[in-house]
């Protein structure tokens, strides 16, 4: 899920932005591919009969995961006896891993999909989600096959990224770029808006019905993939491989990238060496900070201070999708002409910082949805901020720009959920013995708008260089 919908709620470890996950070796086979071809690629169109296909794809993984955004949380509740402490370490511990996972993981695949292609890798990331899904839905009451299904996901959890790519393949130099990225963060609003409230309704029916319904569809998925969704890759695939009788893993280990390829800390190192850039860096990081923080902490905080069950979760989760579509479809287009894109980079991290402190204070469910309006002007910020960041290299350098940016938020992402969680721990153990002194659920919130702040002061420091383009 996006960078956007982090910054308010956050989403499952298969993000839906390839910004999410390192530098891949999928991103540099595009990018390469685009350098060395712009004179053939300047004759190219796109084919819209693959790009719906591909969408058809997005859409049923996109409502799948949404659909279980407001159950697993409280799958994992069940299962802890409804001990919002214990399920926060849990879940904390939980994301550190996945993510620390995914830094190898991601890479590695990401290399299998340039050598053996998309489609294979593709469908090898929703079979992961089906075999988390089903795992966690039959045996819901068990911490341990929770922990184990995340792991597989995480182990898997590239299908977006690998998406992205796939649109790279199709679009890039057709001009028409900007449309099939629309197309495909509307589909993902679409997916947003109905499927939090669908999962929060059919939870009500059964415990476990959403997970089971998301499960029906990422099987509707693995069949619609194999015959409709097309193989991209005409670049980069190595005949051999692709057509090898070799088991799956046996191919994908003759692919994988070397130590140095899937280490992150190089790539980030060399953009925190730039003077422009490296302020914009650090800023992007700290936003990435809160927001999976809150990715996290979320249902454990509106269950514990209203108590929230999936239903009222699975709603406002459909606002925020509501509200991306309007930010992103009429705020953005319109006012970063009029007032600029640094006003509202800067108007956006502020507000953002903000509505964790109105989550933190607020006793009502309007104030938290008071809370919500106020981080919508968030979103805006992302796309603004991104322009300014592509604007201070030459385009041959994107690629490797985005990567860095990539890597450096692959480093902080297993930070955030084992802070925000660890507070939330402590701070809502009521009924641990721990004195009432210290029972404050929005406590996690502060420590994030701390980290948005961080973020909006040195955005500040950033955009007021006079190297800046």
């Amino acid at each position: 899920m996006t960078t956007e919908v982090n910054q308010v709620l956050g989403l499952s470890s298969d993000t839906f932005s390839a910004e999410d996950s390192m530098k891949s070796p999928i991103l540099t086979s595009a990018e390469t591919f685009i350098d060395q071809s712009s004179s053939s690629l300047s004759t190219r169109t796109l084919n819209k009969f693959t790009l719906i296909s591909i969408i058809g794809s997005a859409l049923l993984t996109g409502l799948s995961l949404a659909m279980i955004i407001p159950v697993l949380p409280k799958l994992l509740l069940i299962a802890v006896n409804e001990n919002s402490s214990h399920a926060a370490w849990i879940t904390g511990t939980v994301s550190f891993a996945g993510s620390c996972v995914e830094i190898f993981s991601n890479p590695i695949l990401g290399r299998a999909s340039d050598r053996i292609g998309r489609k294979p890798i593709l469908m090898l990331s929703v079979l992961g989600l089906l075999v988390e899904l089903l795992l966690i839905g039959c045996f819901y009451n068990s911490v341990a096959v929770y922990v184990a299904a995340r792991m597989i996901a995480s182990l898997t959890g590239v299908f977006f990224v690998t998406l992205n790519t796939i649109y790279a393949d199709i679009a890039a130099g057709t001009g028409e770029e900007a449309y099939t990225y629309g197309v495909s963060g509307a589909s993902f609003g679409v997916c947003f808006v109905i499927g939090p409230i669908l999962g929060g309704k059919l939870e009500r029916v059964h415990t476990a019905l959403a997970v089971f319904a998301s499960c029906t569809l990422l099987t509707l998925n693995l069949f619609y993939i194999t015959f409709f969704v097309p193989e991209t890759n005409t670049h980069s695939i190595d005949p051999d491989l692709h057509n090898s009788s070799d088991s799956f893993i046996r191919r994908i280990s003759k692919v994988s990238p070397s130590v140095s390829e899937i280490n992150p800390i190089p790539s980030a190192a060399k953009l925190l060496q730039n003077p422009v850039l490296k302020w914009l860096a650090l800023s992007f990081m700290f936003d990435g900070l809160a927001g999976s923080g809150l990715q996290s902490i979320f249902f454990l905080f509106a269950n514990e201070r209203f108590g929230w069950k999936s239903d009222e979760v699975g709603q406002f989760f459909s606002v925020v999708g509501l509200g991306l579509l309007i930010s992103q479809g009429v705020i953005t287009p319109y006012f970063v002409p009029l007032v600029g894109d640094r006003l509202i980079i800067l108007l956006g991290y502020f507000c953002e910082s903000i509505h964790f402190l109105i989550y933190a204070f607020a006793t009502t469910p309007r104030i938290l949805y008071l809370g919500l309006g106020v981080g919508f002007l968030g979103f805006c910020a992302t796309p603004a901020f991104k322009g300014v960041v592509s604007r201070q290299v030459d385009p041959s350098e994107q690629g490797a720009l985005q990567g860095s940016l990539a890597s450096l938020q692959t480093l902080a992402r297993p930070i955030a959920p084992l802070i925000s969680n660890a507070v939330f721990a402590l701070f809502s153990s009521k009924n641990n013995g721990i004195s009432s002194f210290y029972y404050f659920p929005g406590a996690p919130m502060i420590v994030l708008a701390g980290f948005a702040f961080i973020a909006f002061f040195i955005a500040i420091k950033a955009l007021s260089n006079p190297k800046l383009k």
